[in-house]
């Protein structure tokens, strides 16, 4: 069983500091890049983590703007956001290569969505 562990990032002028794609096909949200100096770097968040909840909900199942409001949310009413993720390697039985179908760049809590060359919803928030 993975090893989950607490982050906690406190927004810096407005902006997070990290990207994610979502995988519908292997239901997994997974940190994609962070800004070295970002808030989330800061916090310690990494490229490849896998964000399993955040706050008490889990993402399973959940759509980008599902996990967005969720961001959204958090941030309007506790100034941060607490993600519960979990480290690729820790989830041995998914395969290394994964096939995105929306990237996120976390940076404030206004949507911005412009169309992805693959044909996914790339948005920066």
């Amino acid at each position: 069983m993975a090893n989950h562990r607490l982050v906690v990032i406190k927004p810096r002028n407005g902006l997070y500091g990290f990207t994610f794609d979502q995988d519908t096909a292997l239901r997994i949200t997974q940190v994609t890049s962070v800004l070295p100096s970002g808030a989330a770097a800061q916090a310690g968040l990494e490229p490849g983590h896998i964000i399993q909840s955040i706050g008490d909900t889990s993402l399973d199942g959940l759509t980008v703007h599902q996990v967005q409001s969720l961001i959204d949310d958090a941030t309007s009413r506790l100034g941060e956001v607490v993600l519960q993720v979990s480290s690729r390697e820790e989830l041995s039985c998914l395969p290394r290569a994964v096939t995105s179908d929306t990237t996120t760049a976390v940076e404030d809590s206004q949507p911005y969505f412009d169309s992805h060359p693959r044909s996914s919803d790339h948005g920066k928030f």
